[in-house]
Parts: structure tokens; sequence; C-alpha cells
């Protein structure tokens, strides 16, 4: 290698640098921007509201001014080895909660509908988890899953003559003690969409025309 290309290969590489320099020095800025507002806000509520006040913990939760029914919608394709338990903790620890679970199904994922089965053994599993089959074999798109879960949604508001009070996104993971909460602070017919931590593929963007997109 000359040493005109040497330098210019040096050249490049440091000029490099400077900017991955600059790069990292923004969304350095940028992090510290947004922990300067959250400790901020963290400070004041610390010295004004929580004089005042209790936090709220689960044990203190107000009582919902509305109480309602909650659709919890799943999309379960190849997820054999997790749904099981996800149904038999949201029955352990929903308890008594006013919901229906609804698990959207494959034709070709006969282990998947075999999981679920095994949990609906009882009648009041069977009335809380309602398995929603489909034509299409899987995969296809979560939003095909959670449409089907939404038109049966419908349909069950339709033949029992309810409404629900909120549509819950749900993935293969179970959050504990959501209802209790969601009664509260969702006083009105809302859609929530869960994120999982361990997925990348469960942001629903929103209901059009009934009909969720993705």
């Amino acid at each position: 290698m000359d040493g005109s290309a040497f330098w210019l290969m040096s050249g490049a590489r440091h000029e490099l640098g400077v900017f991955a320099q600059f790069g990292f020095l923004a969304f350095g800025l940028e992090q510290l921007f947004f922990d300067t507002i959250w400790i901020d806000r963290a400070g004041w509520r610390a010295a004004t509201i929580y004089t005042r006040h209790d936090r709220v913990t689960m044990e203190t939760l107000a009582a919902p001014v509305a109480p309602g029914r909650f659709a919890i919608l799943i999309g379960a394709w190849d997820e054999a080895a997790v749904i099981g338990s996800t149904l038999s903790t949201a029955l352990s620890r929903w308890g008594d909660a006013d919901y229906r679970i609804y698990v959207a199904t494959y034709p070709n994922d006969p282990a998947t509908h075999a999981a679920i089965e095994a949990v609906r053994t009882t009648a009041d599993a069977r009335r809380r988890i309602r398995i929603v089959p489909g034509d299409r074999p899987g995969p296809v798109t979560k939003a095909e899953a959670l449409n089907r879960n939404w038109d049966a949604l419908r349909a069950d508001e339709a033949a029992e003559g309810f409404r629900y009070k909120a549509a819950i996104l749900h993935d293969a993971e179970d959050y504990e003690l959501c209802g209790a909460p969601y009664n509260t602070y969702y006083p009105d017919s809302i859609i929530i969409p869960l994120s999982c931590g361990l997925r990348s593929s469960t942001a629903v963007c929103g209901v059009k025309h009934n009909h969720i997109t993705m």
C-alpha cells in the first residue's frame, strides 16, 4: 500500500470516528433529556402529591365507577409450548373478574389447539376461554387472527345481549393483576394493546370499520 492510499484510509477512518462520536453524543443527549424530564416529574410528585396522598396500590385501588366485562384477544400460531401456561395463569390470577378470552387457532396447528383444550377442563374454564378456529392455514398475519376474535366478540355481544367494556390485545405472556386497574382506569369501551417484552410483532394500530389493522 503506497503512502497516499494509507493516508486516504487513515483520513476516512478518522472522519467516520468523528461522525460516530457525534452520533453517540446526540443519542446520549436525547436520553439525558428524557431522563431529566422523568426525574423532574418524579421529584415534583414526591414533593407535592405524595405528601398529601398515599401511593395507590392494588390493595387501595378504588372500585371502578362503571364495572364491565373485558375481552382478551389472543392470536395463537405455533404456541403449544406456552399457551397452556398462559391461559392457566390468567385463570388463576384474574380470579372472579368478569372476562372472556378469545384464542384464534389454525387448522394446521393441532398441537396449539390441544394445549388450549387441556386447560378448558372445567365449566368455568370453558366459559371463560373460547377457541376461535380459522379456515386458513397458518401462519398468517396477526391482524387476521385478531379480526376473527373481534368477529366472535361481536357475535357474543349480539347473542348474549351485552357490551364489552374493553378489548385487550394480548400476547403469549400473562400480565399479573391486570383486571382491577383496567376496570378502574378505563371507564368506557376501548381497545387496550399490550406489548410483550419477548415478542416483536405485537403492535396493533387500531380498529378500522370494526376490523383490526396492523
